[in-house]
């Protein structure tokens, strides 16, 4: 294709714009060649490219012909976005986020697989204790089934309810849950298969708990490579590790992956419009027509959920929102994601450490 565009072209790449319709990953590896080539290339967002397709010939169907033909047009007429793709550490966080990401989904998806069948197993026992906290996870290992419950001696219930729970449960709960366990109504056929697939189920969980934990690793050492890692990182400021004390907390790295990196990403608008726009006097909330949030918007929601919290560093903020102007709480939360961006910006922008006496309350 490059031999190509140089014979139309006399070598001169400046002249061309690629456009491209980013489906699927195909296309990654081929525009990252073009990008290294010195030609020009445009994103066209594909709702854009079937919006057009009746404009382009009067007719909504499509082809391979007709969607190039459609592609190339748009491109054109100016509509599509400037790409600027990830290099060195930067593509490296962008890969552990996207993998992070999908690792979180799975783990979301077996435990409630394997919710529903412990609850098939032993009703009873998963209304008493979550299956997937510490104490749950040692009764369900040992008892998954109220028979498995009841073949104990009372003596040996409590001693592992005890143990499991490091002292927090005893008697009384082992007996309430004895009593359900005698008039469970847990399944009665197909018990076996049940049991070996809960499991499987929780072996797979801690495999990508392990996963998703060295991805998280990988995550912060590949930060400390970027020119902003050392003013992201909560580390590098007062309170260490204590994500109140600091608006990044454990956060950049997840957020950080999810922008160009370095002189590409000097301003905090671009993720905010990613993330969801909203503002305070108006109330309006962030608006995503389709699908889950974004991975960007859950970090930022998850890290402005914590600093909202008492002793947050936005708490008062929050609650001057909440209180003073009567703004709803998700909406005063959006506000404060947005501050958030903002702050986080400004620490990587002028590379400084951060200060919590210069936010504003």
């Amino acid at each position: 294709m490059l031999a190509w565009l140089d014979e139309r072209t006399g070598g001169d790449r400046r002249r061309v714009v690629v456009g491209f319709e980013p489906t699927g990953s195909y296309w990654q590896g081929f525009v990252g060649r073009l990008v290294a080539a010195g030609v020009g290339v445009r994103v066209i967002a594909p709702h854009h490219t079937k919006k057009y397709q009746e404009l382009f010939d009067n007719s909504p169907n499509q082809s391979d012909a007709k969607d190039a033909g459609v592609i190339a047009e748009l491109t054109k007429r100016g509509h599509g976005l400037l790409l600027r793709l990830p290099q060195g550490a930067y593509a490296e966080l962008r890969a552990l986020g996207e993998g992070d990401h999908r690792a979180t989904q799975r783990i979301t998806a077996l435990q409630n697989q394997a919710r529903d069948v412990a609850f098939g197993l032993f009703p009873e026992l998963g209304a008493a204790i979550d299956p997937f906290s510490a104490t749950g996870r040692a009764l369900w290992a040992a008892t998954p089934t109220p028979a498995a419950w009841l073949s104990k001696r009372r003596s040996t219930r409590e001693r592992l309810v005890r143990q499991a729970s490091r002292g927090r449960l005893g008697a009384a709960w082992v007996a309430q849950l004895t009593v359900g366990a005698r008039d469970s109504l847990a399944a009665t056929e197909g018990v076996a298969a049940r049991v070996g697939e809960l499991a499987f189920l929780r072996a797979e969980l801690d495999r990508w708990a392990a996963r998703r934990a060295t991805l998280e690793a990988e995550l912060i050492a590949t930060l400390d490579a970027c020119p902003e890692g050392a003013w992201l990182e909560s580390r590098a400021a007062p309170g260490s590790g204590d994500g109140r004390a600091h608006p990044g907390g454990d956060w950049p790295a997840g957020g950080l992956c999810q922008r160009p990196g370095g002189t590409q990403a000097r301003r905090a608008q671009p993720l905010r419009q990613r993330v969801g726009d909203a503002h305070a006097g108006e109330g309006t909330l962030p608006h995503h027509p389709t699908g889950p949030l974004p991975p960007a918007a859950c970090a930022v929601l998850c890290r402005a959920y914590r600093l909202v919290q008492r002793g947050g560093v936005f708490h008062a903020y929050y609650r001057r929102l909440v209180d003073d102007h009567g703004v709803v709480k998700l909406r005063a939360v959006v506000a404060v994601m947005r501050k958030l961006l903002r702050v986080l910006t400004a620490l990587a922008r002028d590379h400084a450490a951060y200060d919590p006496t210069s936010v504003p309350g």
